[in-house]
């Protein structure tokens, strides 16, 4: 007897999210590589810039000056280290041949020599990724195929003859090109890595023609590679997924499997495309990739299951928050999402979406930040991204609070949350106030708020500068005397014992605030 429909959708899309890790797995590790090689290429431009540039700059005529004989002696020991790592590894044999030919030439310039450094980085980091990415790739296909069959035969209690995979068959099967472009895997990668010594070499000759410092030039490179690393990514996932999509075909064609479901993963990450092919069921003979099979797109998340027509069982579905729960088999995304809708509402699924549309770009954006403002801001991740769509009267504060601190006009040791708290005070304490002349305070300025804190080191004056309590400031705008700005007319200042407060008339916004006093502030 044929087992239910949720039998072969739960099997298949363990099948699948096992596949999956294995791709995050070796992603991982080649992560790790990119990182590493970028640590490398950053160490031979200072160590090259610390040898041959003056405080940090060099002009193009004196990087293509010629080594000196102890320098190109030093050079060609580096490029023969080079040449036995290629023998015992399994260099590709062009860049061998042009590291051979640079360790007999007796006229090397200073910028070749980095050049060609900076190359066997990454010619090492290309001849490793596509070593994993075959095996990877292998490994996909065989054990989708094996699992596959042993699904279907333990359901139906009957073994099947299958012919054993071999080494010659899976590299056979994994060199057939299947997109449009009829490029191989491997081809892609080769590609990559020639357009990315291309750019290595072009942007290396145009930053020091530019007379940018080696910081500029390593910024630069570095977001050459962060592409890179994307595009690698990319390929991993996407040709993972069409070598267990061939696997499950080739095993279901052996199997006289008759009928495949597509089945699409019940989140919000899920594509359009995947979200429309959920449920659907297409003949063995009309198997697909891309077309009526996954992956329909770059990183797809898709699967297919065995079809037989039974009693409908249940399936897994996650919910906004992550946690996993069961809905009918047979329900498909579209009616899915609507109990979505019903249960969180629109505005709420579209921030999860961009959130995790954004995450690569708001991690980027969430370390940076990070690197300023460090411990004194959010945590984490997530948190940083709940302030970016949920509140964004906070997640200006941030921002002006990182530029404070990114500029020195606030002390390291203020706090995002004593920032935040401040800013409320000020606007409940502060904004509201009549003075005795008759100005009204309506509103506060990034600078006052600024003012209130203090720094250890004013940017302007090299000096600290000391904080001011509100107290002191609300009993000046209340009791001290007024000057009117000779600079201009819409401009008042209100001094008292301990600070002087300015006040724009026309707006009402409190302008800055300075101590008077020698002593810091309480606040």
């Amino acid at each position: 007897m044929a087992k239910k429909r949720n039998y072969w959708r739960q099997r298949f899309e363990a099948l699948e999210d096992a596949q999956h890790k294995r791709s995050i797995f070796y992603y991982g590790d080649l992560e790790k590589a990119y990182i590493q090689t970028m640590n490398e290429l950053e160490k031979d431009i200072l160590k090259w810039y610390n040898r041959f540039a003056v405080n940090n700059e060099i002009s193009l005529d004196e990087a293509k000056r010629l080594l000196k004989s102890d320098e190109l002696r030093e050079f060609q020991w580096t490029v023969e280290e080079y040449i036995e790592y290629g023998k015992k590894n399994a260099l590709n044999g062009k860049w061998m041949k042009q590291l051979e030919n640079a360790s007999s030439r007796v006229h090397i310039s200073r910028l070749e020599s980095l050049r060609i450094q900076l190359q066997q980085h990454v010619e090492k980091l290309y001849d490793g990724h596509i070593e994993g990415f075959e095996q990877l790739m292998k490994e996909t296909y065989q054990e989708q195929y094996y699992h596959t069959a042993f699904e279907v035969q333990k359901a139906f209690n009957v073994g099947f003859t299958l012919q054993a995979l071999d080494e010659r068959q899976l590299t056979k099967i994994i060199s057939k090109p299947w997109t449009a472009d009829n490029m191989t895997f491997s081809a892609k990668i080769w590609r990559d890595r020639g357009m990315l010594i291309d750019t290595l070499h072009k942007e290396l000759i145009q930053s020091v023609a530019r007379g940018q410092a080696p910081d500029k030039i390593i910024s630069t490179i570095s977001k050459k590679m962060n592409t890179s690393r994307s595009n690698a990514a990319r390929l991993v996932y996407t040709e993972a997924a069409f070598f267990s999509a061939s696997a499950a075909k080739d095993a279901y064609a052996e199997l006289d499997v008759e009928q495949y479901e597509v089945i699409a993963t019940l989140d919000h990450k899920t594509s359009t495309i995947c979200r429309s092919m959920d449920g659907k069921v297409f003949k063995q003979t009309d198997f697909e990739p891309g077309v009526t099979a996954n992956p329909f797109h770059p990183r797809c998340r898709s699967t297919t299951a065995p079809y037989f027509d039974d009693d409908y069982g249940t399936r897994i579905a996650r919910d906004l928050d992550g946690q996993t729960y069961y809905v009918p088999s047979n329900m498909k995304y579209d009616e899915w999402y609507k109990t979505q809708v019903e249960k969180h509402g629109e505005e709420k699924i579209a921030i999860a979406k961009k959130k995790e549309k954004n995450e690569k770009s708001d991690k980027l954006q969430f370390d940076k930040m990070k690197a300023i403002i460090g411990k004194q801001g959010p945590n984490s991740l997530d948190t940083f991204q709940n302030l970016k769509y949920n509140n964004s009267n906070e997640w200006n504060l941030l921002n002006d609070y990182k530029k404070s601190r990114e500029n020195n006009m606030i002390s390291p040791y203020t706090s995002f949350d004593d920032y935040v708290l401040y800013k409320n005070r000020i606007d409940n304490e502060l904004i509201g106030i009549t003075t005795p002349d008759g100005t009204v305070i309506k509103a506060q300025s990034k600078h006052f708020i600024e003012r209130v804190f203090g720094t250890n080191e004013d940017p302007n004056t090299k000096r600290s500068r000391n904080g001011v309590s509100l107290e002191d400031i609300k009993s000046t705008l209340l009791k001290g005397e007024v000057k009117i700005s000779k600079r201009t007319d819409n401009s008042k200042k209100y001094v008292g014992d301990t600070c002087e407060v300015s006040v724009n008339t026309e707006t009402g916004n409190l302008i800055q605030v300075n101590p008077i006093s020698s002593r810091r502030g309480t606040r």
